[in-house]
């Protein structure tokens, strides 16, 4: 969720950049890539620890 940045907030999401609608949750997948200001991070999930 963007609350608002001066820059927004994206997601790289299946190869598309797109920004986050303000204030609105958003559903993430694994492997996109959250970009906000000048940093990223990449979404992945934790494997079981069966």
């Amino acid at each position: 969720m963007d609350l608002g940045s001066a820059n927004g907030t994206f997601v790289l999401s299946n190869g598309t950049y797109a920004q986050l609608p303000e204030k609105k949750r958003t559903v993430l997948a694994d492997n996109d890539v959250i970009r906000f200001g000048g940093l990223s991070a990449k979404v992945e999930r934790r494997a079981d620890r069966g």
